[in-house]
């Protein structure tokens, strides 16, 4: 990237010791500067300066498109809402190559798997890392945020109420009020990924999850969700929030998604995960699925 000039070329080997011999420490303290500032994203209000590792290998051209989504990402989720939450002045944003591992975003870092590829949930995971994410409290309303900021502002885009409708069609439908239990949420959310069954019920919760959140988005609005937004008890937090339990509001979102049309043979085929579903659900247990008595 820094070639030199042809002319440059022709300089004895003694001229170039005399030149390395006569840089200054400060020229050269600030070429490592410059080589370290390639690897670091600062936010343009400042607060937050994201450190690339790239274990990935990615080109430079790779690595700047990783940048530009690292900016508009922040600048997305930081003015869509506030949490209250304040995210570390540091996050180390670590892009790892091909993988069957699934990406994630802590605390002070975020975990990009499949980072050459060029798609990935880097806005979903920015979402939990910048907005807060406290297991103790649940899954539900983060996963769900996190789904529906990466369809509106990430690469990876889902139809997650057309796979709603997909899932009650197969009966594979996880209840609202499961996902919603702190208790039993980790069941869901966070199962052993040990077995392909494990993978589709955790996809099955995301998508759930994420298509919810729209619903109370678009018909409550920001406000009334960020109320409810990783907070425990949730379904004593919905209740007193948008004055409904948990029976009705699931009864209003699956009335909305009924009016999704379906998904077609053909576009079901495209997602790999849909076509596992049926094999899945012959191995996971039923009760998963079983309304709440």
């Amino acid at each position: 990237m820094f070639l030199r000039a042809k002319k440059a070329l022709i300089i004895s080997t003694s001229a170039l010791l005399l030149l390395g011999a006569c840089s200054s420490p400060e020229a050269t303290t600030k070429k490592k500067e410059r080589k370290v500032d390639q690897n670091r994203v600062v936010t343009d209000d400042q607060k937050v300066t994201f450190k690339l590792v790239n274990r990935a290998h990615l080109s430079t051209k790779q690595l700047e498109n990783v940048k530009k989504k690292l900016h508009e990402g922040y600048n997305f989720i930081r003015h869509f809402t506030d949490t209250g939450y304040t995210p570390p002045a540091n996050i180390m944003v670590m892009l790892n190559p091909n993988s069957n591992n699934p990406s994630f975003g802590g605390k002070n870092f975020i975990r990009l798997e499949n980072a050459d590829r060029d798609t990935y949930e880097l806005i979903h995971e920015m979402t939990h890392t910048l907005l807060g994410y406290d297991d103790d409290k649940g899954y539900m309303t983060q996963e769900g945020l996190a789904t529906y900021m990466e369809n509106q502002y990430g690469d990876l885009k889902l139809s997650v109420d057309q796979f709603v409708r997909y899932f009650i069609k197969m009966r594979g439908r996880v209840p609202l009020s499961r996902l919603t239990d702190e208790k039993v949420a980790s069941s869901y959310f966070r199962p052993l990924l040990d077995a392909p069954e494990n993978v589709t019920l955790r996809q099955i919760s995301y998508v759930e999850a994420g298509s919810f959140a729209t619903y109370l988005l678009n018909f409550y609005g920001r406000e009334k969700f960020t109320r409810v937004y990783n907070q425990s008890p949730l379904n004593e937090k919905l209740k007193e929030v948008y004055g409904k339990d948990v029976a009705q509001l699931e009864n209003e979102w699956l009335a909305e998604v009924a009016k999704t049309p379906e998904l077609t043979e053909e576009e079901a085929a495209q997602y790999p995960f849909l076509q596992n579903i049926p094999s899945s659900l012959q191995k996971l247990d039923p009760e998963l699925f079983a309304k709440d008595r």
